[in-house]
């Protein structure tokens, strides 16, 4: 007769596999789980082909988020199409030296695209491909926009 199974090894097992999902998981996410985020969104008034759902984000040729959605508005007051692009900028690629006043990441992009002119353009990676990627810069000669904030971020 065969000897019966014990309840205290199969939950073991159990146990051990879970734990071995979670570390791969995080380890093949790289971790983008864990990672702190500040969302933003740009809109488009003219064609954003070849921008994917993934594409870079930089600031002067340096990577500090991905876009993370993007979409067509209708705005019905103007009877024209928009299309908001939503990313994500990743506080640990900004550092703000000084902290003089305490100012969070979040702050300061908000109060870059209100005073400095922080905006959002799209650029060519590759003639060839066709990919692009959104580039941030600052313009302080830039015009208002009629953009109310939006709930995920400074537009």
């Amino acid at each position: 007769m065969s000897k019966q199974a014990s309840p205290t090894v199969i939950g073991g097992f159990v146990l051990g596999a879970l734990a071995l999902v979670v570390v791969a998981v995080l380890v093949f996410s790289s971790g983008a789980w864990l990672r702190e985020r500040v969302l933003m969104v740009t809109y488009f008034n003219t064609t954003v082909q070849g921008l994917n759902v993934g594409s870079q984000v930089l600031f002067q040729g340096v990577p500090v988020g991905q876009v993370t959605n993007i979409g067509v508005d209708y705005v019905t007051a103007r009877e024209s199409f928009r299309i908001p692009v939503h990313y994500e900028i990743w506080p640990q690629r900004l550092h703000i030296l000084g902290r003089p006043d305490g100012k969070e990441v979040r702050e300061l992009l908000h109060q870059l695209v209100e005073t400095q002119g922080l905006s959002a353009k799209l650029e060519s990676v590759s003639f060839v491909t066709g990919q692009y990627v959104v580039t941030l810069g600052l313009d302080p000669s830039a015009p208002e926009r009629s953009y109310p904030l939006a709930a995920r971020g400074p537009v």
